[in-house]
This record gives C-alpha cells, sequence and structure tokens, in this order.
C-alpha cells in the first residue's frame, strides 16, 4: 500500500493531494517545525497564562488547549521559516557542488 501512495504521489491519482499547497508548504518547513516545537513549548510558559484566562466550556478545557496548540503551532511555524530562509536554504544551495551519482 505505501509503495502504491508513493508510486501515485508524483503522477497518479494521488498526485493532486500530494501536489497540494497546502502539503507543499507543511512539507518544505516540516524539519523546522520538528526541530523548533520542543524548545517553543518550554519557553512558552506565559501563553499558558494567556489561555488559562480562557473560560471553561461545559467544564471542559479543550477550548484553553486549541488555543494553546494554535499559538504554539503558529510560532513553530514562524520559527521554521525563518530558520529555513535564514540558514537551510544557504546550506541547500551547496547541493550544486556535490553531484549525486545517477542510478544505472
Amino acid at each position: 500500500m505505501f509503495a502504491a501512495v508513493v508510486g501515485g504521489a508524483t503522477a497518479g491519482w494521488a498526485a493532486p493531494f500530494f501536489t497540494h499547497p497546502v502539503l507543499r508548504f507543511f512539507g518544505k518547513y516540516s524539519y523546522g517545525i520538528y526541530v523548533f516545537h520542543w524548545p517553543l513549548m518550554r519557553v512558552m510558559g506565559p501563553a499558558y497564562a494567556v489561555t488559562a484566562s480562557i473560560p471553561l466550556v461545559f467544564g471542559s478545557v479543550l477550548l484553553q488547549q486549541l488555543a494553546l496548540l494554535l499559538i504554539a503551532g503558529a510560532m513553530a511555524v514562524a520559527v521554521a521559516m525563518l530558520s529555513w530562509h535564514l540558514y537551510e536554504k544557504r546550506w541547500l544551495a551547496l547541493k550544486r557542488f556535490f553531484p549525486s551519482p545517477r542510478a544505472g
């Protein structure tokens, strides 16, 4: 099944899904989001105070957790974008000096 999905990702039935701009955006910045999400959560103490002021809905903290997720997610994406444009892009540009061997 995985091979069918990967094969269909570039040309085939799954191509419209895998080439969607939202998926391409998160694919581009996903490593930075992965790397920076935990350090950001460690320094987000003040955000907990902001989300704690959101009232409980039917006794549930779900709305508070959703707000925290949106704040933390937006921060992780912003830091990942900065990292990609200020750091990673320059390293990726060096790939032209290291040609990959052709499969044959």
